[in-house]
């Protein structure tokens, strides 16, 4: 079997990881073989409506359907012809239930990092059938040279950011205690968010910043939501540092973003960052081995699997060792933009996604 062709399906419109990696992989393939693209409806649609769209695109001979959403959707795979490929993406130790069978119904796995391989077969699928499809960053928009947001830029200080929705998966009230326990009071430091949870209208953050009782809210900034991809280049590039405390992250698109850009980072040494992070190119948290309290699916015996639990202490003396040491970092952050752009771009994930369906 020669695959001659791609029919992505996926989360293509919007901004959230999900789209983004959905366009960039789906881009990136598109440059080696012919690419035929179906936006999927966020979380429900017709597929038989879908199906009749992609016997519409005329591809012909061998063709594999990639699924770039979650396992739960592969039922706009059901009625098409070809290889059927889901990108697996999940957080935690324990796949949902409602993922198991469909994803034994796949001719391949496709997953964006060791942990996942691994996670993966501890749920019962074949290594044998998983590809470790890497993502990316774009370095023609991530790059030390990208012109620094004024706003943020104009701002005093060393500037650490963070860009995460704001849930207890990216470690964000943790963050904000740790900078508030280390630098709280401290002219010439600040923490720079972007954490808006589109998916969580009820997260009001003055209200959650009056919960924490923190003693640094005037060393603060957060950016409006709705902040583009693409434009997220300058606000790295008009701070000094980046920090990304994260429970679970399979890849972790803005931390290899900020990388990109030239910034000493701080990431959990957990899931992607384990693999495209080292010591010589990013400040790795250490952690260990936690239950995750709750994911929003369906685990009949309530058990949601485990993830890590950075070491917020050694959170606070990698933010205050970067801070105290500023020509270091730098330079840790010029190698960690090299690294990226030698190693883990989307042209490396179009590489890795094509070897794969080549080998099928």
């Amino acid at each position: 079997m020669t695959i001659n062709a791609a029919h992505i399906l996926g989360w293509f419109e919007g901004e959230e990881g999900y789209n983004v990696l959905t366009r960039n992989l789906a881009d990136a393939i598109a440059h080696r073989i012919p690419v035929y693209r179906t936006n999927l409806p966020r979380r429900d649609g017709d597929s038989a409506i879908i199906a009749r769209g992609t016997q519409d695109h005329g591809a012909s001979g061998d063709l594999a359907n990639l699924l770039f959403a979650w396992a739960d959707q592969m039922v706009y795979l059901d009625q098409l012809p070809g290889i059927k490929i889901p990108y697996v993406i999940w957080e935690t130790s324990k796949l949902p239930d409602a993922w198991i069978d469909p994803l034994k119904k796949a001719d391949r796995l496709w997953v964006p990092c060791r942990w996942a391989r691994d996670m993966l077969v501890e749920n019962g699928l074949p290594v044998e059938q998983i590809d470790i499809v890497p993502l990316g960053a774009d370095v023609s928009v991530f790059h030390p040279d990208a012109r620094p947001e004024p706003e943020v830029a104009s701002l005093p200080g060393f500037k650490f950011v963070t860009v995460g929705r704001w849930q207890y998966r990216k470690g964000t009230t943790e963050l904000l205690r740790a900078f508030d326990a280390e630098f709280a009071g401290q002219e010439g430091v600040r923490l720079v968010m972007s954490c808006h949870n589109p998916h969580r209208s009820d997260i009001d953050i003055k209200t959650e910043l009056k919960k924490l009782c923190l003693s640094c809210l005037d060393q603060i900034t957060f950016l409006n939501a709705g902040v583009p991809n693409h434009k997220m280049a300058g606000v790295y590039n008009a701070c000094d540092a980046a920090v990304f405390p994260t429970r679970s992250d399979p890849w972790g698109l803005p931390i290899s973003e900020a990388m990109s850009c030239g910034l000493p980072v701080i990431a959990t040494r957990f899931g992607g960052p384990a693999d495209f992070m080292t010591s010589e190119t990013g400040y790795l948290l250490d952690w260990s081995s936690a239950p995750c309290p709750w994911m929003p699916v369906i685990m009949a015996d309530g058990d949601y699997g485990s993830w890590s639990e950075p070491d917020f202490a050694q959170l606070r003396k990698l933010m205050r060792h970067i801070f105290d040491h500023q020509d270091e970092a730098r330079t840790v952050g010029i190698r960690a933009a090299r690294h990226i752009a030698e190693q883990w771009t989307w042209d490396h994930a179009g590489d890795a996604a094509v070897t794969a369906l080549l080998g099928i």
